[in-house]
Formats: C-alpha cells, structure tokens, sequence
C-alpha cells in the first residue's frame, strides 16, 4: 500500500490505524515448545494483567527497573511510553 502511493518525495510520517479490537478468545500453540508451557505462560500473562489493573503498572516489575538505568518506572507515567 505504501508503495502504491508513494512518489518519490521525502516521508514525514507514517500512521497506522486500528479497529475492532476485541479481547483475545484463541491460542495459538507454538510448535517448538510443548502445549502445557504455552498454556502457563498465557495463564501467568493473565495474572500479571489482573494483579497490574489492580494495583497498577508498577506493582509487578523486572529487579532491573530498580536499577540506575532502568526506566519503567519513569515510562509507566508516560502515554504509551512516551512523552506527550
């Protein structure tokens, strides 16, 4: 699609767009790992989303956010990661 209207002049921006999201209903299991290990690891993924909502972003964190470098923290308090 990009290519199809592109003419050769410089590009500033690109945007992509997204509807109808819906709440995950399937699994999709990975080949090179056995189902049980996809299962709990789509069960953990759902636990850490219920404790965050619950207590927030930062109630759940890498030790290496503590870190000098780490930045979670900081990013959690920004619109996606983001400034602005």
């Amino acid at each position: 699609m990009f290519r199809s209207h592109y003419n050769e002049q410089p590009v500033r921006q690109i945007a992509i767009h997204c509807g109808k999201i819906d709440y995950k209903n399937n699994l999709q299991l990975n080949f090179f790992e056995p189902p049980e290990k996809t299962i709990h690891k789509e069960e953990l993924e759902i636990v850490i989303d219920r404790i965050r909502e619950r207590y927030g972003f930062t109630s759940l964190m890498h030790a290496s956010s503590l870190l000098r470098g780490g930045t979670a923290i900081q990013r959690s308090q920004m619109v996606g990661g983001h400034k602005g």
